[in-house]
């Protein structure tokens, strides 16, 4: 299976869960277009912050890191953290992730539109 055909799998299945509790056509739509601007690195960051919720992006400065920082995550992932991080803008500005400032960097945390995208992929996984 391509990167695209689970792609395009992926947002029939999220569109149809949408469709199916009733969601409103905003949501529908911000599903649909977030898929659209994907590139398949971003498949494999939105999987893992639907398995850990959440990745801290430290400023350039910080030493600190945890197990849940871009610094730890990106190499388990097999990229680099600046692409790591390009992925996390990326999932946020689609509305699959939210940001919000913190001391020493940014927390990405996975949305409810991510959280339906997420599962539609686990389906899409299980074929």
């Amino acid at each position: 299976m391509t990167g695209q055909h689970q792609k395009l799998e992926a947002m029939g299945r999220a569109f149809g869960q949408a469709a199916a509790q009733q969601t409103d056509v905003e949501s529908c739509e911000l599903i649909l277009t977030g898929l659209q601007n994907l590139v398949s690195v971003d498949i494999v960051v939105l999987r893992y912050l639907g398995e850990v919720h959440e990745v801290f992006r430290p400023h350039a400065n910080e030493r600190e890191t945890g197990n849940r920082s871009t610094r730890e995550v990106a190499p388990r992932m097999g990229m680099t953290e600046e692409r790591l991080s390009y992925s996390l803008v990326r999932l946020a500005g689609q509305g699959m992730a939210s940001q919000s400032s913190v001391i020493g960097g940014e927390v990405y945390t996975i949305t409810g539109s991510g959280l339906a995208l997420y599962g539609a992929l686990q389906k899409v996984g299980e074929q």
